[in-house]
């Protein structure tokens, strides 16, 4: 691990002391900072869009920024509350009702946001994808989704894969029309401006679902994931005190439309704060990019390692013509940073950049490097007021600092998804006794600082599919000269993915490389061949539980040379 201390960035952020609102944090008392749910119901655009447009002293503030090929539109909170109204009354008069799904699949557009506010509005739920569903995945998406409408962008020539779907009422078209609608379509550039711009929101519990999004299992297969009004809490709670953010504060969230960080800090947060948030419409360019910081003046900055990497790849000549100034806070999310790009990135942008992490199921970021704390590189920081985490053995035992084990998290937090509950009997193995099993592996060192390590089942990536250590397993031990295999993944600290096999050969000999490439072969035959550097080691015994499950958090921590915790016991 890297230990290097970095001194607090700015001792006056929100959260300015870190253990004492820790120590005195509670979530009833969030809930109460939202007058509207003292009643027990509300819902989230009354307590974010309409708070602000009300007020004569927010309602011309600049909520929403949207830049597309060089052109720029800004909505104040009074435009998206009257957008957002008309779009409410237009899917209700199609037929689209509290309780009912609207797909989007469309790229970065305001149209994107009102339709959003639309549906939390009349108490319908939205499932983003964002631009980049491939077709084929399109019907196992949509069986599972069953929208009732859906939004879509004139630019996308997909429309027509939507047209004709069992219990669609209606499908939307975002951006410029750029030819007469078919009869089935409703060019949203067209009808808006004749609906009426108020509507009475829908009071709702808190429980009431508020959108979807779709996750890959290591099966392959989709899983929707449903997150309710009730995430507003979290979203507010981490818009102030990881994000920093303030009313003057502009903040741009780059993350994919699909993803839930895109949604909760690219939509949620930015507006219940009563701040502006900025939408991109152009495709990744390091110039793109660049100028937007610059043009758009963000001064909050939620962007991810991957795409860090790929500025930094553009060379240092670009980016010497910017002015970032701005900038305020940047905070990234993604694999952990190295500290070549942690450093890069420090001295580019003149900012620390700040790593988090979250999930789709938590709905919220959990751990962060926060503005007023130390930051130690490498690390995704303390846990988020209101997140008690701990790190856990195999039989939900606490295990000691510095070692290595699986990351759990109380689960009395607002954000957690609705199905992810104890009482489900399909998550038994997601919690144990009361603390919720993230599926990651950390360890926590004698500051409170917590390191991610990657996956329980040490899954990676590749291409479009996850692979998984199990899979590379059960190909190994088809080998005729291999007698017992345990595979990890190395991907951790921002290295690139790796993944190590350590074998058990049936018949004692020292292995020659022409061996070693045989093995390689065989594996990358049997899954695919994009499957990145295979590493081999030869070991004559396994760690194992009592059920002789193998403990792939025990090579990995001795790969790493980290503690273990007592593992004989397990075997007994």
């Amino acid at each position: 691990m890297i230990k290097t201390r970095l001194r607090p960035e700015n001792p006056e952020a929100n959260l300015k002391s870190y253990y004492e609102v820790y120590r005195g944090f509670s979530w009833p008392f969030v809930k109460d900072l939202f007058p509207s749910y003292s009643s027990g119901s509300s819902n989230i655009v009354s307590e974010s869009v309409d708070r602000w447009a009300a007020d004569r002293n927010s309602c011309d503030r600049t909520a929403l920024i949207f830049e597309y090929a060089g052109e720029v539109q800004r909505l104040t909170y009074a435009d998206l509350r009257d957008q957002s109204s008309r779009m409410a009354n237009l899917i209700l008069r199609h037929g689209i009702r509290r309780g009912d799904t609207l797909l989007i699949c469309s790229k970065p557009c305001p149209e994107v946001h009102i339709a959003v506010l639309a549906c939390a509005r009349i108490g319908a739920r939205f499932c983003n994808l964002g631009d980049c569903l491939i077709q084929e995945q399109l019907p196992a998406a949509l069986s599972l989704i069953r929208p009732r409408g859906v939004l879509i962008h004139n630019d996308m020539a997909d429309a027509a894969m939507i047209s004709g779907l069992d219990g669609v009422q209606a499908i939307f078209i975002a951006g410029e029309p750029e030819s007469e609608p078919k009869d089935d379509q409703i060019y949203l550039h067209h009808v808006l401006p004749n609906m009426d711009p108020t509507f009475d929101n829908v009071d709702l519990p808190i429980e009431e679902p508020l959108y979807q999004t779709l996750v890959w299992e290591s099966s392959g297969e989709l899983r929707l994931i449903t997150h309710a009004h009730r995430d507003m809490m979290g979203a507010f709670v981490t818009g102030k005190f990881v994000l920093d953010l303030k009313s003057d504060s502009v903040l741009w969230t780059d993350a994919n439309p699909g993803a839930v960080a895109s949604v909760i800090y690219g939509i949620f947060a930015p507006l219940l704060c009563g701040c502006a948030t900025v939408i991109q419409g152009d495709t990744f360019a390091a110039s793109t990019w660049y100028w937007t910081l610059e043009t758009l003046g963000v001064s909050v900055w939620f962007t991810d390692t991957l795409k860090l990497k790929r500025l930094k790849a553009e060379g240092d000549d670009l980016v010497k013509g910017y002015d970032f100034s701005n900038l305020q806070h940047m905070v990234t999310i993604g694999e952990p940073l190295t500290a070549e790009l942690f450093q890069w990135s420090r001295e580019k942008f003149k900012r620390l950049p700040h790593e988090v992490w979250m999930t789709d199921e938590t709905g919220m970021v959990c751990f962060a490097n926060f503005a007023s704390e130390q930051i130690k590189i490498g690390s995704i920081g303390k846990p988020v007021p209101g997140i008690r985490a701990e790190i856990l053995d195999e039989q939900g035992q606490f295990l000691p600092i510095l070692t290595l084990g699986r990351l759990a998290l109380n689960s009395a937090f607002p954000n957690l998804a609705l199905e992810m509950s104890a009482k489900n009997p399909m998550n038994c193995m997601r919690f144990k006794d009361g603390w919720f099993l993230t599926g990651d592996l950390a360890l926590k060192d004698e500051d409170g600082y917590f390191y991610y390590f990657g996956r329980v089942d040490h899954l990676v990536n590749i291409g479009q599919l996850l692979t998984g250590a199990p899979e590379i397993e059960s190909v190994l031990l088809r080998h005729p000269e291999i007698s017992d295999a345990g595979v990890i993944s190395k991907k951790c600290f921002g290295s690139e993915a790796c993944f190590k096999a350590f074998l058990k050969l049936k018949n004692s000999h020292s292995p020659s490389p022409e061996f070693l490439d045989e093995i390689a072969k065989f594996v990358r035959l049997r899954i695919r061949e994009e499957i990145p550097n295979l590493e081999f080691e030869f070991i004559d015994d396994f760690p194992v539980s009592s059920s002789r499950r193998l403990l792939r958090r025990v090579l990995l921590a001795r790969e790493l040379g980290l503690p273990v915790g007592v593992v004989s016991n397990l075997r007994e």
